[in-house]
């Protein structure tokens, strides 16, 4: 069975390395779907930080252009955002969620590899972060 040898993320130790996001309004029926925001919040490594002495906004810039201009048949504009750390990211998703206030939140697999295990990601940091905190 492919469910036995599926690598599966394991949220205490794997940590979000990119999110990528659409957010869309549907007028009703879901045949004229309105893309009025795509992005892309990443991490980038250090081989991409070395090459080439690209530093995080270059790399975010160059993404923007490189990537496809189409998602479900919309043509639109993708934000490209990088962060220094995990942290950094999933708030900034958070911050993009709470300034949106969408009706509802999709996600592939949503408790295995989606919402669910970006909130256990996000929990595991501030545990970490209050653990660290009262050790010192």
């Amino acid at each position: 069975d492919s469910k036995d040898i599926a690598m599966k993320p394991i949220s205490d130790k794997d940590m979000v390395s990119a999110v990528v996001y659409i957010y869309s309004k549907d007028p009703g029926g879901g045949e004229k779907i309105k893309i009025i925001e795509r992005g892309c919040i990443l991490i980038p490594v250090e081989a991409e930080l070395k090459h080439g002495q690209e530093n995080a906004r270059s790399i975010s810039k160059r993404m923007e252009i490189e990537l496809p201009l189409t998602t479900m048949d919309v043509t639109s504009d993708m934000i490209v955002e990088s962060a220094r750390d995990e942290k950094q990211l999933l708030l900034r998703l958070a911050s993009i969620v709470r300034w949106k206030d969408p009706d509802m939140l999709i996600s592939w697999d949503t408790q295995g590899a989606g919402l669910g295990y970006l909130i256990e990601r996000g929990a595991l940091i501030g545990k970490t972060e209050t653990s660290n905190k009262n050790s010192v």
